[in-house]
């Protein structure tokens, strides 16, 4: 079943003329200028939450590593004085 589109324009649609083009109806209400900023801010945290993330994953490696050694040569230390101690 198919409808006919109203042939009267609603009221909403009457505060512009018809003949805008759609870039004359986005510079009008700034839809595409907005959106293009939107999507440089979006993409500017992205990039930084990246950066922020490498950081500290390199930051948590750094530690497990020193914390990697030093429980290592904590271990070591009282397991080679032992035997020292029985020779």
């Amino acid at each position: 079943m198919n409808i006919a589109p109203p042939l009267v324009r609603a009221e909403s649609d009457m505060s512009r003329p018809p003949s805008l083009s759609i870039a004359q109806l986005a510079d009008e209400t700034g839809g595409f200028a907005r959106r293009a900023a939107a999507r440089s801010r979006i993409t500017a945290r992205s990039h930084l939450y990246r950066g922020e993330l490498y950081r500290s994953t390199v930051w948590q490696t750094r530690l497990d590593t020193t914390t990697n050694w030093a429980v290592v040569a904590t271990g070591l230390v009282p397991h080679f004085s032992r035997k020292a101690l029985a020779i």
